[in-house]
């Protein structure tokens, strides 16, 4: 399974942007990934779970990534994950509310390869690395989120009580909350629904329900 936005972040967005997963993984394979865009030989990017529970975030190409330790995603309950990338920078992510330390592997590139639009739960290029498990609360921003939005986003996920700011705010450029059992997959803030393939299959989430994937 794969969603497939129709707008890629581009220009200023693809310097400083966040994304957002609640993951609650079946199993952990290696590679498996919860956000994509474009090429990883032209400057794309992907964001994934390892088969020892660690983080990627690939910045620019396949030899730029940043790593974190292992074990800190676990299979069979919920982890919320922000990854924030300030290109040039720092790559800054947080699991559960906490900043993880990452080791960082060559540049931190903006995202400039724009030639297909967002996806979540697989690598764009030739559709790998599919995630297995129920992701839920898909979002991403393009700005640098802070730490207090990070934690205000991990209590209100946890509390089941997400209120609209982190739903309607401008520079938030797509959010799927997956409370619909049928096609389309709704984009809550912008054109970004995604209506192909087959429906969705539905699955308990952190909010009502979430969306299963299947690899």
């Amino acid at each position: 399974d794969v969603i497939e936005a129709a707008e890629p972040l581009a220009g200023g967005n693809a310097d400083h942007f966040s994304v957002q997963a609640w993951v609650n993984q079946d199993n952990q394979a290696s590679w498996m990934a919860f956000f994509a865009q474009g090429s990883l030989h032209s400057s794309g990017s992907w964001m994934g779970i390892g088969s020892s529970g660690q983080i990627r975030i690939h910045t620019g190409a396949a030899s730029q990534y940043c790593d974190t330790a292992g074990s800190v995603i676990s299979t069979g309950t919920w982890h919320h994950i922000v990854v924030v990338v300030d290109a040039g920078t720092s790559v800054t992510i947080y699991v559960d509310g906490s900043v993880v330390s990452c080791s960082q592997t060559g540049a931190i590139n903006p995202l400039t390869d724009t030639t297909t639009g967002m996806e979540f739960g697989a690598y764009t290029t030739g559709a790998t690395n599919y995630y297995e498990g129920i992701l839920d609360e898909l979002a991403v921003w393009a700005k640098l989120v802070s730490t207090a939005e990070v934690t205000e986003l991990y209590n209100a996920g946890a509390a089941k009580a997400y209120t609209l700011w982190e739903v309607n705010e401008a520079e938030n450029v797509a959010y799927y909350k997956f409370e619909a059992a049928a096609l389309p997959y709704v984009d809550s803030v912008s054109a970004n629904n995604f209506d192909s393939g087959t429906a969705p299959t539905q699955g308990v989430g952190i909010i009502d329900y979430g969306q299963e994937f299947d690899g």
